[in-house]
């Protein structure tokens, strides 16, 4: 027996026994369905303001009660009572002058001067501020007459940032293992005794779901309430500037699951190939411009004003987009930029110019 240990035969001598009571079924690796996780995108949160709505007219939430400081009204309504756990979210926020004068609102941004959006999950009492909206440079001073409403859209929504999305590595192939199966729960057909076969498993690379930056509020039911501010500068003899502080009333919505977006590998929208330019242009135009003193005044906001509506995209029959921005006015800064966006997500410059005019 030492020598047949020696020569490895004592396994075989074990297996034939148990061959001789049983039949050796082969050891079929239990199949496991490969986790597809949520894979967050590093990014970042902003915040903006424009005229037309985000989603389409859909059933909304009950807007907040109408808050009224010295002839101002102010209501905010959610666009959606449910949002995705990655955003956007947009609110309607309407402010109507119910005063019997005609007053004027500072327009700093299209919500006066510093406006703050701040939101509360009504679960887990986790709060979050919206970051700071960016001050426009074309937004001017508004005039409310008596029973007049302006209605904007407050955006917030994250800026993709790329990156290599990860895959799940595979999982390690299992050895063969032979187990003994009773006769009395043998299958119908086995293999031939002796020679037992053994599938192993193919471990299977699923891309993971990806998904933009989470909301920091957290799902489930959530509450917000802007403030807003606007100070009187300049004001004309015509019509007398609201000046002071403003809260909305408190209104509530819904913080779902996260939405799977655009991965590589997949069609790009053109929605989504303007907010891969975009960050990508206005660095460029940022670089490219260099101020004079007494010539060219330093650049200050942002270069592009309403990226998705001023954008000239085109489509190539691969998939990548050209996305270009122009605006030459006759005085104050000018540009031209075009950025290339694969099919990939990959964005890169191909054309750029600033410039400066005064007036004549």
């Amino acid at each position: 027996m030492r020598n047949l240990k020696w020569l490895g035969l004592v396994g075989s001598i074990a297996a034939g026994t148990a061959l001789a009571k049983d039949v050796v079924a082969p050891q079929q690796p239990a199949r496991r369905r490969p986790a597809i996780g949520i894979v967050p995108m590093r990014g970042q949160f902003e915040t903006r303001v424009q005229t037309a709505p985000r989603f389409k007219k859909q059933d909304r939430p009950a807007a907040s009660k109408p808050m009224t400081i010295n002839g101002l009204q102010v209501t905010v309504q959610p666009e959606k009572k449910s949002f995705a756990g990655n955003g956007p979210l947009a609110f309607e926020v309407a402010m109507k002058n119910v005063s019997e004068k005609p007053f004027q609102l500072n327009a700093a941004t299209q919500l006066g001067g510093s406006p703050k959006l701040v939101i509360s999950n009504r679960k887990t009492a986790a709060q979050w501020t919206a970051p700071e909206l960016k001050k426009s440079t074309t937004a001017k001073t508004v005039t409310l007459k008596p029973g007049k409403t302006l209605k904007y859209t407050l955006v917030v929504e994250s800026r993709f940032i790329g990156g290599p999305i990860p895959f799940p590595g595979p999982r390690p192939i299992p050895l063969p293992r032979p187990r003994v199966v009773p006769k009395a729960a043998q299958p119908a057909v086995l293999p031939p005794p002796g020679k037992p076969g053994v599938v192993i498993g193919v471990p299977i690379r699923r891309r993971p779901i990806v998904v933009n930056p989470l909301l920091p509020c957290g799902q489930g039911p959530c509450r917000g309430r802007l403030f807003l501010q606007f100070v009187a500068q300049n004001a004309e003899e015509s019509a007398p500037q609201w000046s002071g502080k403003i809260a909305s009333n408190t209104f509530d919505f819904e913080v779902g699951k996260p939405e799977p977006v655009w991965t590589p590998g997949q069609p790009l929208k053109k929605e989504q190939a303007v907010r891969l330019a975009h960050p990508v242009a206005e660095r460029s135009l940022s670089a490219s411009y260099k101020p004079v003193a007494g010539i060219r005044p330093a650049k200050a906001g942002p270069w592009i004003e309403s990226p998705e509506k001023t954008a000239t995209a085109k489509q190539d029959k691969a998939g990548n987009w050209t996305v270009s921005w122009t605006s030459f006015p006759k005085t104050g800064h000018s540009y031209n930029v075009t950025v290339t966006v694969s099919k990939f997500g990959g964005a890169a410059v191909t054309e750029v110019f600033t410039g400066y005019s005064k007036a004549p």
